[in-house]
């Protein structure tokens, strides 16, 4: 395969608020927002869970929450954390969880320091936050895996960093599509800003994904209701 790879048009400047470029070119489709490669997709996932899986969007302010058991997410939404103990609020909260639902293993959202120096302290709050969640894990033996922010967004709505056109959107873009991706599967969520809500849900269908467990979504398993 030699060769140089072809030149790449330059994706045409968004203007400012839209939703979608104006150029005919538009961004890959990804497997939630087409329904047929969805539902192909799901048929793939066969293997079972034996266990609760809790997923959180750690915050200090804050934290987005999903279960899974029994091939499907049956409850998520959020917490809102103490200001002055946002860890131990947390920590509270896991706790409560764990004994409540028999979580036998956490997913969460993995940190990462960025370089922009002024945002130190959003990275400390974050470590200071998922030590919280590690500290009540280890004692009750449970796992902890961390997934990639960008894995996370690259399977709910097809981000994709290499292109200049998904490098532009703002963050609260993309919260919105994170939102908008887990609606479409038939997640109701507290309102239509719960972004921390919809990360938790999208973090868990990506580790669900990952190792290939079987997930009905909402909008389906109300599909097979009605037919």
């Amino acid at each position: 395969m030699g060769g140089l790879p072809p030149v790449e048009k330059k994706d045409e400047k968004v203007p400012k608020g839209t939703f979608e470029p104006p150029s005919k070119k538009q961004p890959r489709k990804n497997q939630f927002t087409n329904p047929a490669k969805a539902k192909n997709k799901l048929k793939m996932n066969q293997k079972n869970y034996n266990g609760t899986i809790l997923a959180l969007d750690v915050a200090s302010k804050k934290t987005g929450y999903a279960i899974y058991e029994e091939g499907e997410i049956f409850k998520h939404g959020t917490w809102k954390l103490s200001k002055d103990e946002y860890c131990g609020s947390l920590a509270s909260n896991v706790e409560k969880f764990i004994k409540e639902y028999g979580i036998t293993l956490i997913v969460v959202e993995d940190i990462f320091r960025d370089k922009d120096v002024r945002k130190d302290k959003s990275f400390q709050i974050l470590s200071e936050c998922r030590g919280a969640v590690q500290a009540i894990a280890d004692w009750h033996n449970i796992p902890v895996t961390a997934i990639e922010p960008v894995r996370v967004k690259r399977k709910i709505w097809g981000y994709n960093p290499s292109r200049e056109y998904y490098r532009n959107l703002t963050r609260p873009e993309h919260k919105q599509r994170m939102i908008l991706a887990v609606q479409i599967l038939g997640y109701g969520l507290e309102n239509d800003r719960a972004d921390d809500e919809a990360d938790a849900i999208g973090l868990m269908i990506t580790y669900l994904d990952i190792y290939r467990y079987l997930i009905t979504h909402p909008k389906y398993k109300l599909s097979k209701q009605t037919t």
